[in-house]
């Protein structure tokens, strides 16, 4: 393997893992610095060749790991979100219930 010709793709797979630990911990503000860094290292990255193509099935194998975590996520938060309008619905109905009695 060559070293130099796989530099690149060894720092891709790098801030590809360090992405998932971020997401795994449930930084997200985290994962979005990483991202920025990879998206920037990826205008620059050369072919992928013989040499590379272990380190691109891995990090294609990661990429799949941060999808499924971010999917995850992005449940919970729908999750999140519509117990708060329910909640919202609950204290609205509430209000307008007391509100002939504090009236009063």
């Amino acid at each position: 393997m060559n070293p130099v010709s796989t530099q690149p793709w060894q720092q891709m797979l790098h801030l590809t893992e360090l992405m998932v630990k971020a997401a795994e911990s449930h930084d997200w503000e985290q994962l979005t610095e990483f991202q920025q860094d990879r998206d920037q290292l990826m205008q620059s990255l050369p072919a992928a060749s013989a040499d590379s193509a272990a380190l691109l099935e891995t990090i294609l194998g990661l990429n799949q790991q941060l999808e499924s975590l971010s999917q995850q996520q992005r449940l919970q938060l729908a999750e999140q979100l519509r117990q708060g309008q329910q909640i919202g619905r609950e204290s609205r109905l509430i209000s307008r219930s007391l509100a002939p009695a504090i009236k009063q």
